[in-house]
């Protein structure tokens, strides 16, 4: 499994700034080569 970065991220990948049941995604930057929640977690 992929290690997902953010702020507070569950299980599911999801972070306080998307927390709704359909919000599971992580966004692969292409800079830094991290997952990441969100773009907000990102920056």
């Amino acid at each position: 499994m992929i290690e997902i970065h953010g702020i507070d991220t569950d299980e599911a990948g999801r972070c306080t700034h998307y927390h709704q049941e359909v919000d599971v995604a992580a966004l692969k930057c292409a800079r830094c080569q991290k997952y990441y929640a969100c773009y907000q977690c990102h920056d």
